[in-house]
C-alpha cells in the first residue's frame, strides 16, 4: 500500500505508487460504497495527505466517520470542507443534521440557514430548519 508524500511530478502531487489525490479519493469512495469504512477512511486520509485542501475528501471522510459513529471527527471534517469551499451546501446541511441530533438547536439553525443560502432549493434543509424552529417553540419561523 502506498503512503502519500509531498512529491511534485508534472505539476501534480502524487504518492510513491503514482496515485494522485483524486485517485485515492475515488478508491475511498469505492470502499465507502461497499461499506468497508476503515479502508475508506484510510484512502480519504491518503488523498488529504497529498492535497490537504481537497474539500470533497474532507466531506466524504466526514461521512465515513459519521457512519462509524465518530461524530466529533465528522463535524471537524464537515467544517473543514465548508471552510475550504464556502459553497459546499451538503457539508453545511450535514452539520445542521448532526447539531440537531445532538440537541444543539441554535447551531443546527445556523448550519441549515447556511445550507439554504447556498442552495435555496434544498428541501431537506428547509424542512429540517422548520422542525428545529418547532422544537425551539419558535413557531413563526417554522411556518415561514
Amino acid at each position: 500500500m502506498c503512503a502519500p508524500i509531498s512529491e511534485i511530478r508534472s505539476g501534480k502531487q502524487i504518492s510513491p505508487c503514482g496515485l494522485d489525490a483524486k485517485a485515492c479519493y475515488n478508491i475511498g469512495n469505492v470502499y465507502s460504497k461497499k461499506g468497508v469504512l476503515d479502508e475508506a477512511v484510510s484512502w480519504y486520509k491518503k488523498a488529504l495527505a497529498i492535497n490537504p485542501d481537497y474539500a470533497k475528501a474532507h466531506y466524504n471522510l466526514g461521512n465515513a466517520y459519521r457512519r462509524k459513529g465518530i461524530v466529533d471527527e465528522a463535524v471537524f471534517r464537515y467544517k473543514r470542507a465548508a471552510a475550504i469551499d464556502p459553497g459546499f451546501s451538503d457539508a453545511c446541511y450535514n452539520l445542521g443534521v448532526i447539531y440537531g441530533e445532538k440537541g444543539m438547536l441554535d447551531d443546527a439553525v445556523c448550519w441549515y440557514t447556511k445550507a439554504i443560502a447556498i442552495d435555496p432549493d434544498c428541501r431537506d434543509a428547509h424542512n429540517n430548519l422548520a422542525v428545529v424552529y418547532y422544537m425551539k417553540k419558535e413557531y413563526k419561523p417554522a411556518i415561514n
